[in-house]
């Protein structure tokens, strides 16, 4: 499966996951390949470069230091902050993002040129694995928060501000929408299979983490039941 979380050469989303493919996954010639984008990554303070040559690979990192960077982020999840604190520190750190761009850097809509860039690197994504002979099968993105979002999914929806200063609940909710809606376009235009985990996941927090954005158990089963139906059903089918 290629995600769209990875950070690589300045890229997120769909354009680092052109090089990820490049350089790691294609060599292994797979014949089917699931592509599931992060919408977020290009919502920003700029936009994810286009694909390009990449740089050289960083240097490798000594295994102790990730160990050691893992122990700390661990450690830091097993306390529970009370709601009220968690509050305070993602407005804190949301104000502090914003006090250190002019007026207008917010978002108040969903930037259409945004939502261009997205679907131009998932396309180009798409074209590079079939190009190899690949089945490609495109995701939508689900993340757990209705809309509008439930009183009890405030503090979370906050938290995904956090992630993206410059985009509050709004426009974050409004560019997943979007996002969605250029997948299921594009999928529909190159005749490739579309698993629309928005519509079937999407809303439904019994089958997320707190943060509603990541799976729990329950969720990340559905998602293998329909991937295991995308996957197989051509074949069944031939």
């Amino acid at each position: 499966m290629l995600r769209g979380r990875e950070r690589r050469h300045g890229r997120d989303g769909p354009a680092s996951m052109r090089h990820y493919w490049d350089r790691w996954v294609s060599p292994f010639k797979p014949s089917v390949v699931v592509i599931y984008p992060t919408p977020g990554f290009y919502l920003g303070d700029r936009p994810p470069r286009p694909y390009g040559p990449a740089p050289p690979a960083p240097k490798p990192v000594p295994a102790f230091a990730n160990f050691s960077w893992r122990v700390l982020d661990r450690a830091r999840d097993a306390f529970d902050h009370p709601d009220v604190v968690q509050r305070w520190r993602d407005e804190r750190a949301i104000a502090a993002a914003q006090a250190q761009h002019p007026a207008g850097w917010l978002f108040t809509d969903v930037p259409r040129d945004r939502v261009d860039a997205y679907r131009r690197d998932l396309e180009a994504v798409v074209t590079a694995v079939a190009g190899t002979g690949a089945r490609p099968i495109l995701l939508t993105h689900a993340v757990g928060f209705a809309w509008p979002p439930r009183p009890e999914q405030e503090d979370a929806l906050l938290s995904f501000h956090r992630l993206s200063p410059r985009a509050p609940g709004p426009v974050l909710m409004g560019f997943e929408r979007a996002a969605a809606y250029a997948t299921r376009d594009l999928a529909r235009s190159r005749g490739v299979v579309l698993v629309d985990a928005a519509q079937a996941i999407g809303g439904r927090a019994e089958w997320f983490g707190p943060d509603l954005i990541h799976f729990n158990d329950a969720g990340a089963a559905e998602m293998a039941r329909l991937l295991s139906v995308a996957i197989t059903a051509p074949q069944q089918a031939e």
